[in-house]
């Protein structure tokens, strides 16, 4: 065995060490000594009959996620089959080819699980969860496309530009990239979100609040109440942003539901948690663990083959690093 193959394989051992030793330190977590979780019963609280017709929402709920994913994974499968034979009918050069390829799979794919998406609708709205309507779902779903179709062709043409630079260890450039873009995503989103939004109205409920971050930590985190009434019944709760951008966002639909006080504050105590954790940043951390290593294998799957070879499994990379954040 020469000493390259002793170094790269020494190489190969500590790479992996490491990666697992982060993974070990984001996994580990903080369970305050006095929580004590009691045994609840969902039919103690909801009649069977309510307690069905949930089960039946979430069960078609859960077909209709996988329904979008099989459709999606088709029209990538067909698109790297038939990708290559669409691009000769083009003189674009591979990297054009190859940004055509990727745009053209995330058109299909928003087009072909638009039908997924409006069944969704219908169900939800079936339920009375959402208010929406069909046109505006649509209208919506078009707005997104010129904005993603541009940052999906920037993307492609960059990654393959460099693949096409550094032949043999572009993604040791790339994945550091998409992982800092990825921190100032997180950062814009959390210096937008409060946009629009509002204080906690109730005075009882935004005291309890005060009391519940002291008791986390977390002192002094921007809490907002954003407006989604006139677009949904449900009830929810965001944290996003770290450090000073932090901001946990209540859906006023908390306050406009039967819900009580106590049931408002547990659900905001539910995101301080978050925020005392720091979830958002090991989300982010997690987000890198996995970014050097599957673009690593990118990589090494398509180094024999022509960039635009690349350019549907790189849509696919491409989508889950920035257009799904």
């Amino acid at each position: 065995m020469t000493a390259t193959r002793l170094l790269k394989g020494a190489t190969i051992i500590l790479a992996v060490a490491a990666w697992l030793a982060v993974a070990a330190l984001l996994l580990g977590t903080k369970v305050p000594s006095d929580l004590h979780t009691p045994h609840l019963s969902a039919s103690a609280f909801f009649s069977q009959a309510k307690l069905h017709r949930a089960a039946r929402y979430s069960s078609v709920g859960r077909l209709l996620f996988i329904a979008g994913a099989a459709v999606e994974l088709t029209v990538l499968a067909v698109m790297t089959v038939f990708g290559r034979r669409l691009a000769r009918g083009f003189a674009l050069g591979e990297i054009g080819a190859g940004v055509m390829i990727a745009v053209a799979a995330y058109l299909f794919v928003t087009v072909a699980t638009l039908p997924v998406g409006l069944l969704g609708l219908w169900w939800d709205r079936r339920y009375g969860i959402s208010k929406q309507d069909y046109w505006g779902y649509v209208l919506g779903q078009a707005g997104g496309i010129a904005a993603q179709t541009a940052i999906t062709a920037i993307v492609i043409a960059l990654v393959m530009a460099l693949a096409r630079r550094f032949r043999r260890y572009w993604w040791a450039i790339v994945a550091p990239i998409f992982v800092v873009v990825g921190i100032v995503f997180v950062i814009v989103g959390a210096l937008l979100a409060p946009l629009g939004t509002h204080r906690i109205p109730d005075r009882e409920v935004a005291a309890a609040v005060q009391r519940l971050e002291r008791r986390e930590g977390v002192t002094g985190t921007e809490i907002r109440v954003d407006k989604v009434s006139g677009e949904t019944r449900a009830v929810n709760a965001e944290t996003t942003g770290f450090g000073p951008t932090t901001v946990v966002v209540l859906w006023n639909t908390l306050f406009r539901s039967h819900l009580s006080d106590r049931a408002i504050e547990f659900v905001t105590a539910h995101e301080l948690g978050h925020v005392a954790r720091r979830h958002v940043l090991k989300g982010l951390g997690w987000g890198a663990l996995f970014t050097v290593p599957l673009t690593f294998l990118l990589a090494w799957a398509t180094r024999r083959g022509a960039p635009a070879h690349a350019s549907v499994p790189a849509e696919i990379w491409a989508r889950h690093q920035l257009l799904d954040r």
